[in-house]
């Protein structure tokens, strides 16, 4: 299966149901909320070892890889690379409280390489996102960036939707209430929303997390713009 990869529009019924990590990388082809920013491209998912299965509602195992520790191969999780990772790219992302993969439907300005060729999700695409519950929250390292923002999804047709919260390098990037008074299909958007992304504070090694509160979240990637490439548009 080839995940639809979104990134823009609003609201209508999600229909979502709770899923096992088993899916393919797809290509974002058009990230980015229409008048405002668009994200950057995307890359196949990683086919290293780094985390162990991830059901419903469950933290993420380690596998074979040691956490954290030095900038030697095997250590996990690895630090992002220059352009976009997808939430299913395990080798990069780690669970830690109660975290799942679930089907979700929504409709944004964006579009997925789909087994039958382009998938546009301008009138709504159904993809494999994550769902970070209240006190939740999904983490992963970093070095050598200037810029970095992730994608989360307004929803109003549904219950419970909290607030995102993204820190990095020790820093608050910003905190967004989800909760939408739209009642359209659930749309993603670029956090923070203002081109430049987020500037990153340092060079060195830093910790990044997205976190839920007050209720649930859905993430489905995450760009990093590496020092001396085109910053992220």
């Amino acid at each position: 299966m080839n995940r639809s990869h979104c990134v823009a529009g609003l609201l209508g019924l999600a229909s979502v149901v709770a899923w096992s990590w088993s899916c393919a990388s797809g290509t974002d082809t058009a990230g980015g909320v229409p008048g405002t920013t668009s994200g950057s491209g995307g890359h196949a998912a990683s086919s290293g070892s780094g985390a162990g299965g991830a059901g419903a509602s469950t933290t993420t195992g380690l596998g074979g890889w040691a956490q954290g520790g030095s900038d030697e191969g095997g250590q996990y999780p690895l630090y992002l690379v220059n352009g976009r990772t997808y939430d299913e790219q395990q080798d990069y992302i780690v669970w830690s409280g109660s975290v799942s993969f679930v089907m979700l439907e929504h409709k944004d300005g964006t579009s997925f390489q789909g087994d039958g060729g382009l998938v546009s999700c301008s009138d709504g695409c159904t993809e494999e996102v994550t769902r970070i519950e209240s006190g939740g929250s999904v983490w992963g390292r970093f070095k050598n960036l200037q810029g970095f923002r992730i994608q989360a999804a307004y929803v109003g047709n549904e219950d419970g939707v909290g607030t995102v919260v993204v820190e990095a390098c020790g820093e608050t990037v910003g905190s967004w209430p989800l909760d939408s008074t739209s009642t359209g299909l659930p749309g993603f958007v670029n956090l923070p929303p203002a081109v430049p992304s987020w500037a990153v504070p340092t060079p060195d090694k830093c910790i990044w997390t997205i976190s839920a509160s007050g209720g649930f979240v859905y993430f489905r990637a995450l760009d990093a713009g590496e020092i001396g490439q085109p910053p992220l548009e």
